[in-house]
């Protein structure tokens, strides 16, 4: 469809997003959902939201790495002893699909986030604690090395998440290949291998491996001072280790274009040092453009107040404001980070989406994000992998998404319900049948079979389909399905937000409670070297904020109690949700300077 330039509205710098992140979709239901672990007043905390995910494949395409200090995105694999040779290079393979994943969803395919939205923020930081220091009097100096240690201290934070991540994906490594070294009947280099951009030099493939080196760790100094203990991979070949080593910030012996880890048979290169060395460069970059930056805004803020064009008094404080607005509902803040990283949202939209996949279609309601210039309008479909930049994000109430599940076979025999694709955990089927019943099924009712109907370890062995009878739920045990539909297993509402990676199709858009034509998509004034907010701007964003949480609190009063299924995190490598569990919420990073209308 032809691109032309969203609506955006002239309220956008006063429109303050906490609310509306539950107020869209949980109105229509009021509640159940996942349960999720918070910190910092209302951050949704990574590894909580992935432990959610059951047996798929945990995604987390996170843009909260960027806001704060994250935990362990995934705890590492470390395969038991006594597995067959088979079950345990399985085992390696899913390791490594799900690490590459996470790392992939979380950093590599947010990239563009360090860019844009970081840079806003570390401005947020550096500008909220120059206002500070102006308050109590400091000098210039003063004043300038307040406003940069808060943005250094931020970035430090941000980089150590990146490197820490990259040392946990190499040290989980490192203990797969042990775990196969101890197996007499498995060879690592059947299962893992190395690569890299100069084979004719160096051996590559199936003869070598890249491997931790402790020995080689080296100590990486952070943007505030502080330093990292970074440990390397180094190439080996099974009798000899050669001195091509490398980690995210450079190849520190004989330097390549490029070096990953592979897998035979598999599409798996992750720990692949361009993209690692993007995403470092990218912050080097942030660093130096938000230095100048902040140090020219503190040199023009301070000569306006020495000249009395600007009173203090004048300058807000947005992160005192923000905790002291926090509320003890932390889903309130469900689209808090992606507004902090400016990113334009539909915040007065209530926008209905469908995404079909393999085994399910599901239908989603809640707020999108979009940074591209299309008109997303209802009717339509779009397909994200044709976009050159842009990216959309959609943040909704688990506990409000219906979805139906089509991976089963016709036949109920006996009582005997069969599934052509593994349920998962935290999940109700509601299955009707031809007969007019209806019965609920969860993961641990399901057993995997071969065709014969044995059961298996699907560890070992790929089942031809799950099993699970209901014959004491059904009176009439020969019929077929008609219908399955899915439904958390969980009651408390949980807010998240993905990355849509996979075509959808926008069913509906209303604002307001009326259907509309296409969306409106607001964002705040990126920070620059000059703008700043009046406590008058800031109160005209309270109110409308509150003006929001009103609506959301009567909308939800007034909301029935229909049964809407829901889900945790589906698919074959990824969500079957369309993308990725975007991580959200906190208060630190979501107050702004000036805003602008666009």
């Amino acid at each position: 469809m032809p691109e032309t330039t969203p609506q955006r509205t002239a309220t956008s710098r006063r429109r303050f997003l906490k609310g509306i992140g539950v107020g869209v979709g949980a109105a229509a239901t009021g509640g159940v959902g996942l349960q999720h672990a918070t910190r910092n007043a209302e951050a949704i905390d990574a590894a909580g939201v992935i432990g959610a995910a059951a047996k798929a494949t945990p995604v987390g395409a996170s843009v909260a790495w960027t806001l704060r200090a994250i935990d362990t995105l995934l705890p590492a694999d470390s395969p038991p002893s006594g597995l067959t040779a088979s079950a345990l290079k399985n085992r390696v393979r899913e390791a490594i699909r799900k690490r590459k994943s996470v790392n992939q969803s979380t950093f590599i395919d947010n990239q563009n986030i360090i860019s844009s939205g970081l840079e806003n923020s570390l401005y947020i930081d550096g500008k909220t604690a120059a206002i500070e220091a102006l308050n109590n009097g400091a000098t210039q100096s003063e004043v300038q090395t307040a406003a940069v240690d808060a943005y250094e201290s931020h970035l430090a934070t941000i980089q150590e998440n990146l490197l820490k991540s990259w040392n946990e994906s190499v040290n989980e490594l490192g203990t797969l290949l042990s775990s196969m070294e101890s197996h007499a009947d498995v060879s690592t280099y059947s299962v893992l291998q190395g690569g890299h951009s100069d084979s004719a030099s160096y051996p590559g493939g199936a003869g070598s491996q890249w491997r931790p080196s402790a020995a080689s760790a080296r100590s990486v100094t952070l943007a505030d001072g502080s330093s990292f203990s970074l440990t390397p991979l180094n190439l080996y070949d099974g009798t000899n280790s050669y001195t091509i080593i490398y980690d995210p910030l450079a190849f520190t012996q004989n330097s390549k274009s490029d070096a990953w880890v592979s897998a035979p048979g598999e599409d798996i290169g992750y720990l692949r040092f361009s993209d690692w060395n993007g995403l470092w460069s990218d912050l080097q970059d942030v660093k130096s453009n938000v230095n100048n930056g902040i140090i020219t805004w503190v040199e023009n803020v301070y000569s306006q107040v020495q000249s009395g064009e600007i009173s203090i008094s004048d300058l807000v404080t947005p992160r005192m404001r923000a905790n002291n607005m926090a509320r003890d509902d932390g889903k309130a803040n469900a689209i808090a980070d992606l507004t902090a990283l400016n990113i334009p949202v539909a915040a007065g939209d209530q926008t209905t989406i469908e995404i079909a996949k393999s085994n399910a279609t599901l239908t989603l309601s809640g707020t999108m994000a979009y940074t591209g210039d299309m008109t997303i309008q209802p009717g339509t479909a779009y397909d994200p992998s044709s976009w050159s930049s842009a990216v959309a994000y959609f943040s909704y109430d688990r506990s409000t998404a219906s979805g139906t599940w089509s991976a089963y076979e016709t036949a109920v025999d006996g009582g005997i319900v069969s599934f052509t694709a593994e349920p998962y955990d935290g999940t109700l089927y509601r299955i009707t049948t031809a007969a007019n019943e209806t019965v609920t099924a969860q993961a641990s009712d399901f057993t995997p079979v071969d065709a014969d109907g044995n059961t298996v370890d699907p560890t070992s062995t790929t089942p031809d389909h799950w099993e699970a009878d209901l014959s004491a739920d059904l009176a009439t045990a020969i019929t077929e399905v008609a219908s399955v539909k899915m439904a958390s297993a969980t009651t408390d509402t949980e807010m998240v937000t993905i990355m849509l990676d996979d075509p959808f199709t926008v069913k509906s858009i209303k604002r307001d409670g009326e259907s509309v034509d296409s969306a409106t998509f607001e964002e705040t004034e990126p920070q620059t070297d000059s703008n700043y907010i009046t406590e008058d701007e800031w109160q005209q964003m309270v109110d409308r904020q509150q003006e929001l949480i009103d609506q959301y609190e009567a909308s939800k009063n007034s909301g029935g109690g229909s049964w809407i299924p829901t889900l945790p995190s589906f698919g074959d490598t990824g969500s079957l949700l369309g993308g990725a569990v975007v991580l959200l919420g906190g208060v630190a990073g979501i107050s702004y300077f000036k805003g602008r209308t666009k």
